[in-house]
C-alpha cells in the first residue's frame, strides 16, 4: 500500500512542478528613485521591476514594472510595459502590449499590439506594421499605420494615412487635412463626419447609431459576456474530455471495463465520498497544525489533478452503468466515458443537480482510489448469488 500511494504521490508532484523555465534579466531597486541605464545585448527576456529604465539595448522581450520607461533599443519580439509613462523609440518585432497614462510611440512597431492607457500619441516619426487594438482617453496618429485599429476612445485624431480598416467609438472623431483612410471606416461618435472627412475614406462610412456618443447598450453587453462564457464553457468541456479519451488509453483503466451491479455502483460511490469530502478538512488541519504544512503545500498542488483524475473515472463508470441499464452492447470505455460526458453536460444546465452530478461522479473516482490504495473490494454479491455459492 505504501508503494502505491509513493507512486500515485511522485506522479502528481511531477505533473505539478515540470512548468517550462524562463530565464530573465531582472533588476530590483530598493531606492523609489532610481533610475537605470542599460544597453546590453540580451540573448534572451529582460524583466525590470523598479523606478525608471533608459533602455538602448537588445533582448528577445522586455517587460517593465515600474514608473517610467525611456525605449530606444531593439525587441526581437515584443514589449509588455506597464508603466505610468512610456516613451517609445526603438523597434519591436512582434508588437506592443502596455498599459498606462501618458504613452508616445516615435518608433516602429511590427506586429499586433495592445494599449491601454490615458493618452496615446503617435508622432509623424511613428510606423507600426501590424493591427493596433487601443482604448484611452485620448488618441492621436500622427503617424502610418499600416493595419487594422480597433479603438475606444473620448478623443480620436487622424492626422496621416492609415491603409487598413478603422472601427471606431468614442466622443469625436476628427479626421485631420493630412488624414486619409485607405480602407473601411466603422464609427460611433457623438459627432458625425462633414462630407469632407468622409472624402478622406477610400472606402465605406459606416455609422453605428447604436453607439453614438459613448451609449452603450447595456443588454447587448451582457449578452454577449454570456455568450462568450457559454464558448469558453464548451471550449473547456471539449478540450476535458479530449483530456480523458487520451488518459483512459492507458492500460491500466481496462480494469474499469469488469461488468459492476447496481450495489457495486453506488457502494463505489458511497466509499468514495468519505475521502472525497474528508481531503479539504485534511487540508485545513495541516495548516492549522502549522508543523505539517508542507503536508498541505503538497495536498493543494494534488488537488486538480486528484479530483480531474477521479472525475474521469467516475464519468466512465457512469456511462457504463447507464449503457447496462439501456441494455446496449457497448463494452470499450471509451465509449462509456463519452456517454457518461454527453449526460453530464446536458444534467450541467439544471440548477443544484449539476453540482449532485459532479459530486457523484468525481465520489465514483474517488471510491476506485479506495479500492486500488487499499485494496479493498467494493464489489456487492447479490442474496440470491451469494445463497447460490454457498450451496
Amino acid at each position: 500500500m505504501n508503494a502505491r500511494i509513493g507512486t500515485m504521490i511522485g506522479a502528481v508532484l511531477c505533473l505539478n512542478m515540470a512548468l517550462p523555465a524562463m530565464v530573465v534579466q531582472s533588476h530590483c531597486e530598493d531606492k523609489d528613485q532610481s533610475i537605470r541605464t542599460e544597453s546590453g545585448v540580451f540573448n534572451e527576456d529582460y524583466l525590470f521591476l523598479g523606478h525608471e529604465l533608459n533602455f538602448s539595448g537588445e533582448a528577445e522581450d522586455l517587460v517593465f514594472l515600474g514608473k517610467q520607461l525611456n525605449f530606444d533599443g531593439k525587441t526581437k519580439l515584443g514589449l509588455i510595459a506597464i508603466c505610468e509613462k512610456l516613451a517609445y523609440s526603438g523597434t519591436s518585432g512582434n508588437g506592443i502590449i502596455a498599459g498606462g497614462m501618458d504613452m508616445i510611440i516615435n518608433g516602429a512597431i511590427n506586429g499586433t499590439s495592445y494599449v491601454g492607457c490615458k493618452s496615446l500619441t503617435l508622432t509623424d516619426s511613428a510606423t507600426v506594421n501590424g493591427n493596433l487594438f487601443v482604448g484611452c482617453g485620448r488618441l492621436a496618429i500622427d503617424g502610418r499605420l499600416n493595419g487594422d485599429i480597433y479603438a475606444g476612445s473620448g478623443e480620436i485624431t487622424i492626422n496621416n494615412e492609415i491603409r487598413g480598416n478603422v472601427i471606431a467609438y468614442g466622443g469625436r472623431l476628427v479626421i485631420g487635412k493630412q488624414g486619409k483612410i485607405v480602407g473601411n471606416l466603422t464609427y460611433g461618435t457623438k459627432e458625425k463626419l462633414t462630407p469632407e472627412e468622409q472624402s478622406r475614406v477610400t472606402g465605406s462610412v459606416t455609422v453605428d447609431t447604436r453607439h453614438a456618443g459613448g451609449d452603450k447598450d447595456a443588454a447587448d453587453f451582457s449578452k454577449a459576456l454570456k455568450t462568450i462564457g457559454k464558448i469558453i464553457c464548451f471550449a473547456l468541456f471539449v478540450s476535458c474530455t479530449i483530456i480523458g479519451l487520451l488518459i483512459l488509453f492507458i492500460p491500466a483503466f481496462g480494469k474499469l471495463e469488469t461488468n459492476r451491479s447496481d450495489a457495486t455502483f453506488w457502494n463505489t460511490a458511497l466509499w468514495g465520498l468519505i475521502p472525497m469530502l474528508m481531503y479539504p478538512a485534511v487540508i485545513v488541519l495541516c495548516v492549522a497544525l502549522i508543523i505539517p504544512i508542507p503536508l498541505a503545500v503538497m495536498l493543494v498542488l494534488a488537488c486538480v489533478p486528484l479530483f480531474f483524475l477521479a472525475n474521469i473515472i467516475g464519468t466512465m463508470l457512469a456511462g457504463r452503468y447507464l449503457v447496462t441499464k439501456l441494455n446496449w452492447r457497448v463494452q470499450k470505455r471509451h465509449y462509456h466515458f463519452l456517454i457518461g460526458s454527453a449526460v453530464a453536460l446536458v444534467l450541467s444546465w439544471i440548477p443544484i443537480v449539476n453540482c449532485l452530478t459532479f459530486i457523484l461522479l468525481t465520489a465514483l473516482g474517488w471510491g476506485v482510489y479506495v479500492s486500488f490504495l487499499f485494496k479493498k473490494d467494493l464489489t456487492v454479491v447479490p442474496p440470491v448469488a451469494a445463497s447460490a455459492a454457498q450451496e
